[in-house]
């Protein structure tokens, strides 16, 4: 396992094993050569990549609780009773197309790979990503292609540059991962398309180096990596001791959203609005009220609320509550203040605004989301 993917979900599992002293981990990462022979391992139970559909036949053959892990689904089958923790997929497009719609954006696509067996998230996220938008009254433009390599890199980058040009600007663009994210940086690079002004794109993994290499760094948001490796290992400890897993599959909503600068644009064409929005950004953890903000902007506090909701989607209250979460959540994870100071220095008010503003929009608590990025962060 070398993908930042998969060592995220080892180091949940290797929290678990922390916890619990009784376990013993051997962990194979050498199968692409040739299936272990699982019978000679002694073992009491195993998590295992069920995206590949030999090792998912060899290890249920052998009669030990197993609990699958991946994302692809290539040898995950309903009918084998074997537990499956993954990502929320459609959890996943959600945050990204609010994030997109937040920039004010109008046009917006999404792209993905053409389906198989073991890209099964591909198409999940992209129609999720599209339902999201189609409630917010927009349309989702799909290019769907394979893998780009060595020998079809040229054709596939012309039918990725063709698709570009001929869409609306400016777009947001959902990319199913950070891979196929950084096909469209390059796509807009010939095409001579701007990221963000003329298409801003979010990726999904966050795999910080991937998302530096890019120019501009790239938004994207990350698998709760960690929770998927821990749920599985506290799944497998309840199988081996003899009790039934509580379901049969286990979603993991996705760990917030990694804003960089490939999104980094406000796409609102009515020039007093973008003003404002700009304000709250700036001023919003400084007390910024929406009555002061439309005296600033020379709009009566209806008009400005009015045109927010038309371009935006969201009132003033609204927006100014977004960006104060936002920078609470941010010193959640950077600064060691106390839930009392957080609320306080970013115009929440208290710990239990913040706490219900956190359960609301996100279903954890500061104290959960907190600790589940320090976690997420702790070497193996």
């Amino acid at each position: 396992m070398a993908s930042h993917y998969d060592r995220g979900i080892l180091r949940g599992i290797a929290a678990f094993a922390r916890e619990h002293k009784h376990w013993s981990l051997h962990i194979e990462v050498d199968h692409q050569r040739s299936l272990p022979n699982f019978l000679r391992w002694g073992f009491d139970g195993m998590i295992a990549d069920f995206d590949d559909s030999k090792i998912a036949r060899a290890v249920i053959a052998v009669g030990k609780p197993v609990v699958a892990v991946g994302g692809g689904a290539g040898g995950y089958s309903a009918s084998s009773g074997v537990p499956y923790v993954i990502s929320d997929d459609a959890g996943i497009a959600r945050l990204a197309a609010e994030h997109l719609l937040d920039c004010g954006l109008q046009h917006f696509a999404y792209c993905g790979y053409t389906a198989t067996r073991v890209n099964v998230w591909s198409a999940l996220r992209g129609k999720a990503f599209a339902a999201r938008l189609a409630d917010a009254g927009h349309r989702c433009e799909i290019f769907n292609a394979g893998q780009i390599t060595d020998s079809n890199w040229q054709r596939m980058q012309r039918q990725l540059v063709t698709w570009l040009r001929n869409l609306p600007k400016p777009v947001g663009i959902m990319a199913c991962n950070d891979w196929r994210a950084r096909n469209v940086f390059e796509a807009c690079r010939i095409a001579e398309l701007h990221i963000p002004n003329d298409v801003a794109v979010i990726g999904v993994g966050s795999d910080e180096l991937l998302c530096e290499l890019v120019d501009p760094p790239l938004s994207s948001v990350p698998h709760h990596c960690f929770e998927i490796g821990y749920q599985a290992a506290s799944v497998l400890e309840k199988m081996m001791r003899g009790q039934s897993p509580d379901q049969s599959r286990y979603l993991i909503p996705p760990l917030g959203l990694v804003a960089r600068q490939s999104t980094d644009l406000l796409a609102v064409d009515h020039p007093v609005v973008a003003t404002a929005v700009r304000l709250v950004w700036a001023e919003a953890s400084r007390g910024l009220t929406a009555t002061q903000l439309a005296v600033r902007v020379g709009l009566s506090r209806s008009s400005l609320d009015i045109q927010f909701k038309e371009r935006l989607g969201r009132t003033v209250d609204q927006e100014l509550r977004r960006v104060r979460l936002a920078y609470a959540m941010d010193l959640l994870v950077h600064s060691q203040m106390s839930l009392c100071d957080i609320a306080r220095v970013s115009c929440l008010g208290n710990a239990e605004y913040l706490n219900a503003l956190m359960r609301k929009h996100h279903r954890m608590t500061p104290v959960q989301y907190r600790m589940a990025h320090w976690r997420s962060t702790q070497p193996l």
